[in-house]
Formats: C-alpha cells, sequence, structure tokens
C-alpha cells in the first residue's frame, strides 16, 4: 500500500519543470505554499491547517458559530469603516463576504490553494527576510540558514483524494451555509469529526459587484477545514485518522510534499554564477508578485521581503 505522503527534497528548478504551469488546466492538482519556521530556535515544518483552527483551536470554537456572528458584525459594528463602504462587500452574500475576510487576513476555516504552482511557489518564500551579509558555500550559494531549513509546496492530488473521501463542494453561498453546514461533516468515528468542502470555482461564488482581482489574478481555490471536532491538527493528520479507522488502500501519495531550501531562495555570488536568475526574478519574468497577484498593499510588503534579489 502507498503512502499518504510523498516527500521530496528538491530545488525550485526542479520543481517547476516537474509542475508545468500549462498543465493546470485540468485541474487535477492544487498547490499550497508555505515558509515553515521555528519554536524555541528549531526548525518546524507547519502542517496545512486553517488560520482559524489555529488560533481558535484552544477555545474549541466551531467556525460557523464563530463566522456567522463575524457576518453580522460587518453589517451593524463594522459597517463604519471606511475600507467597507468602498468595498461594496455590505450588500454581498455570506460567502463573498467570508473570502473577503479571508484576504485581509480574518481567521477563517478556508485554506488557501491555486492551481498555479508559480504562485504557489510565491507564497511559500513570502514570510523570508531579505538577506545582504552572511557565509558562501564554495560554488557561491548563499549560507544564510541553516542547511535543514526549508520552505514548502505541498501539492494535493484532488483525484485521489476524492477517491478516498467524499468531499464535497460547498453549495450554501449565503447564511445557509451555516444552517446547514453539518452536512460538511465526515466522520473519522462517531465522536470524532471535521467539516470539509471545496470551492474549487470561488470566483463563482461571489457577487459580481464584490472585487475579485485577488481571486483571479492568484488562481484560488478554496478547501474549508475545520477539525475543532476531532483535536486532529492538520489535515495531513486528519486524513490519516480517516484512512486509518476507515481501511482505506492507498494507490497513489494524496499529497505530495515538495522541500527546497531558504538558501537557494537567495541569490549566490556574483562573481561565482554571473548568470544564475534567482528564484525571485524568475518570478518576476512570468508575472508572478505581488504587483501581479493583489490588488493592495499585501502584495508590496511580500515583495519588499526579496526587493534586493532583483539581479
Amino acid at each position: 500500500m502507498c503512502k499518504l505522503i510523498n516527500i521530496v527534497d528538491t530545488t525550485w528548478e526542479n520543481f517547476i519543470d516537474q509542475n508545468s504551469v500549462n498543465n493546470t488546466k485540468n485541474k487535477q492538482f492544487i498547490y499550497r505554499g508555505q515558509t515553515n519556521g521555528s519554536i524555541n530556535g528549531e526548525f518546524k515544518e507547519w502542517g496545512i491547517v486553517s488560520s482559524f483552527n489555529r488560533f481558535y483551536q484552544r477555545q474549541h470554537y466551531r467556525f460557523d458559530q464563530f463566522i456567522s456572528q463575524q457576518v453580522e458584525f460587518i453589517d451593524s459594528t463594522y459597517a463604519g469603516y471606511e475600507f467597507i463602504k468602498n468595498s461594496s462587500i455590505l450588500n454581498s452574500s455570506t460567502i463573498s463576504k467570508i473570502y473577503f475576510l479571508q484576504h485581509y487576513g480574518i481567521p477563517t476555516c478556508f485554506i488557501d490553494f491555486t492551481f498555479n504552482p508559480l504562485v504557489a511557489l510565491y507564497f511559500s518564500i513570502s514570510s523570508l527576510k531579505g538577506r545582504s551579509i552572511g557565509a558562501f558555500s564554495a560554488d557561491g550559494f548563499p549560507l544564510y540558514y541553516p542547511e535543514n531549513y526549508y520552505f514548502t509546496v505541498n501539492r494535493i492530488d484532488l483525484i485521489e483524494l476524492k477517491k478516498v473521501i467524499k468531499i464535497k463542494n460547498v453549495n450554501h453561498f449565503n447564511f445557509d451555509l451555516f444552517m446547514k453546514y453539518d452536512s460538511y461533516c465526515i466522520d473519522i468515528n462517531e465522536y470524532r469529526y471535521a467539516h470539509l468542502a471545496f470551492d474549487l470555482d470561488p470566483l463563482g461564488s461571489v457577487d459580481n459587484f464584490v472585487s475579485n482581482y485577488n481571486l483571479e489574478n492568484q488562481s484560488s481555490c478554496f478547501l474549508m477545514y475545520d477539525n475543532a471536532a476531532c483535536n486532529t491538527g492538520n489535515l495531513e493528520s486528519f486524513l490519516n485518522n480517516y484512512i486509518t479507522n476507515h481501511n482505506i488502500p492507498i494507490k497513489k501519495p494524496i499529497i505530495t510534499k515538495y522541500r527546497i531550501k531558504y538558501n537557494s531562495a537567495y541569490s549566490p555570488r556574483e562573481c561565482k554564477q554571473p548568470y544564475y536568475i534567482t528564484l525571485f526574478k524568475y518570478l518576476i519574468n512570468n508575472n508572478v508578485t505581488g504587483s501581479n497577484l493583489f490588488n493592495d498593499i499585501q502584495g508590496l510588503k511580500y515583495d519588499f521581503n526579496f526587493f534586493h534579489q532583483i539581479k
């Protein structure tokens, strides 16, 4: 039996070779990039988890209870904010409001994915900071971070995932999403469950008069994952628990984790590698930077991390 997760230690160049943008039309794979980080000085790879459950897991809030209140607050408490007035969001559907909150940093149970591997690669380095001083290897590449530090691009095979677990598509776009929330429930056993649903076409879900620039340019799609009732943590743990409990054979890996070293995102010494194109420069050449993916200051914030890597 095959493993649920396939781990690939690779370079960003090989990742691009293995995940062509030209193959995204069949929509077999979705991607999510993560910078990872460290806890108490030790490197840690982040699992796939929603921002809502990351921040509110210990309180055991269910997403429907929390966000239904927040959606109501947009119409009452928060209606006076100038940027909300200018966004046309007040008269929109519930799902449009959720995606608006999602793109402005409010925790939700919708996890951002993309059909474009280059977009995921961009977000995987979005929390790395600019570096200009440090040691270099003999061939000129930087040694700014320990060699075991890496960012991750997660690739999920939708075809294989749907064979293993019957995840529905989000089909309630107004307030009845919360009235029918339990229709998205998937059980590990009678005591442990999570709510999961896909929206592979969020552009088709939001109201036409609401700005959808980010959704369109990021080739966005969403996985709603609310694990408040099962305490399994990230999506990988939930799938492992579900597969084990239901004795489901895995014929192909569902998740591929591409691990790419932090140092490879930075430019090498020009005297050693005069013709080397940096990752950030490659993304610029392919129109995958903050100025192309956002219509607000968030893109500028991410691009500033690598401003000095334009070579």
